[in-house]
């Protein structure tokens, strides 16, 4: 149980991190702490699975310059899988790069994939020795406590998505029902004209045929 219980740990720090670090650049570029997101907990999956990731790829004992790959790559990555399935599977674009240099359908672009990088060799060599270190001083109380913190963690995103499942569902049939709305108003407010249009025209239509003729050839 210990190691997994050591990377969840990690998870949880760098998630809680990357929340934190979310918000200060939204209070700074919009004034307000606060940056909606697909959890209810303050924690971000994505930097926490990114550092874990990175952390993993350190762990193999490859090249620097494996490393420094893998730290442009792996968080794009999982930048793009995320925006994806959130936005295929409820229709939520928590973040949105359509328009800048480099996007790609609006999940990753190239400004912010290269902030993945130094994020990353900061969380590697600056913070994870002392991350490290807290993990070592309270295994004792967080090992035993793990499970269960992972299974909180697993209901929360399931209870999430149905959340937004849900959102999702009556946002389409709110959609739908305005459309229907529209649609009998202007049936509506046409309905007249048309009506008066066709009594216009069937007089002409009955002197197009003309009067028929009073004898016959038979």
């Amino acid at each position: 149980m210990g190691v997994w219980a050591e990377w969840l740990f990690y998870y949880t720090v760098y998630g809680f991190g990357g929340w934190l670090l979310e918000n200060v650049y939204s209070r700074v570029t919009a004034r307000r702490f606060w940056k909606e997101g697909f959890l209810f907990s303050p924690i971000k999956p994505m930097y926490g699975l990114a550092v874990t990731f990175v952390l993993a790829a350190k762990e193999t004992g490859g090249s620097l310059l494996f490393l420094l790959v893998c730290c442009l790559l792996i968080p794009s990555g999982i930048e793009f899988a995320s925006g994806f399935l959130l936005d295929k599977g409820f229709g939520k674009r928590y973040w949105d790069y359509r328009g800048m240099r480099g996007s790609v359908q609006g999940y990753v672009c190239m400004a912010f994939s290269l902030c993945w990088f130094p994020l990353m060799l900061g969380a590697l060599y600056g913070l994870h020795p002392a991350v490290r270190t807290m993990y070592e001083g309270i295994a004792g109380l967080w090992n035993p406590a793990a499970l269960w913190i992972g299974i909180a963690m697993l209901v929360e995103v399931v209870a999430a998505a149905m959340i937004l499942r849900r959102k999702q569902t009556k946002g389409l049939l709110g959609w739908r029902m305005k459309q229907d709305k529209e649609r009998a108003w202007i049936g509506e407010r046409t309905r007249p004209a048309v009506e008066e249009k066709e009594n216009l025209l069937e007089p002409a239509a009955s002197q197009v045929g003309g009067p028929e003729p009073e004898g016959s050839l038979a």
